[in-house]
């Protein structure tokens, strides 16, 4: 475990949007809930699945306090995670799809490098690993998508320099 400073003691939120993925949720929730780093709310946007994706949320809000579960007409990804946003009460926010999952310190390595980068984003690398599909038309949809979360993340920092900027001058 990488401990730095007082980040150890700074909440996490993690955003899991959900829409129909009963079949990967509960390892995804399973992976979040089983971090090394334990100061972390974990927020379960169900995005109006229409599967048992949604029983399921409500199960894992009614096992522990540190999950939240919040269910919404659907619309789509970023909404689901825009919506996650306003309701994370965190010093730090991960986003994590529900389909994916995660190893046990992988959040103390993200903050102990934040910290330790004096840095205010980062992002973290995947593997692609799907059981039913693995195929080069996977791969490089997750590459795609990989970029496009990088240049999401820079646009909302940009956004968010740009907007405390303005905010001081008014």
């Amino acid at each position: 475990m990488i401990v730095f400073g007082d980040s150890m003691k700074d909440l996490v939120s993690v955003i899991v949007p959900v829409y129909n993925i009963e079949k990967y949720l509960e390892k995804c929730v399973n992976s979040i809930v089983n971090q090394t780093y334990k100061n972390i709310e974990i927020l379960l946007i169900d995005d109006g699945s229409t599967d048992k994706s949604k029983d399921l949320c409500d199960q894992y809000g009614k096992l522990t306090k540190r999950v939240k579960v919040f269910h919404k007409v659907n619309g789509g990804l970023s909404d689901a995670r825009n919506y996650g946003l306003k309701n994370a009460n965190g010093k730090y926010v991960l986003f994590i799809d529900g389909d994916d999952w995660v190893n046990t310190a992988d959040f103390d390595k993200l903050l102990g490098k934040l910290e330790e980068e004096n840095s205010d984003i980062s992002k973290s690398y995947s593997r692609v690993s799907h059981e039913d599909e693995e195929s080069l038309e996977m791969l490089f949809f997750h590459l795609l998508l990989t970029i496009f979360h990088v240049y999401c993340l820079l646009f909302h920092y940009i956004y968010s320099l740009a907007f405390h900027f303005l905010h001081k001058t008014i």
